[in-house]
């Protein structure tokens, strides 16, 4: 089997160490979709979404982004992950 023939589905958040990972898949010759969620929860947050759709556009590359607006009580890093993962879920099914 040929991982390259896959289709990846990459989660990015614009910081240096997935910039650099779909930059060398991209390079390498992957097929990616790339998935964005802006927390909000930064001066930057709206920063690092533009610079990751940008980048997708220039690469050619299927963006995908959500804002996470959720006012859930309890544990954030729990709630996010399970919206992330959600969100995620559906990418993958074509929703």
């Amino acid at each position: 089997m040929n991982l390259k023939n896959e289709t990846w589905l990459v989660a990015v958040s614009g910081g240096p160490d997935s910039m650099a990972l779909v930059h060398m898949m991209n390079r390498k010759g992957y097929k990616l979709m790339v998935a964005h969620v802006n927390y909000k929860q930064r001066s930057v947050s709206d920063d690092e979404e533009t610079m990751v759709k940008d980048f997708c556009e220039r690469e050619g590359l299927s963006f995908f982004s959500v804002v996470y607006d959720q006012n859930l009580k309890g544990n954030f890093q729990a709630n996010a992950r399970n919206f992330r993962y959600q969100f995620f879920s559906k990418i993958i099914k074509g929703e």
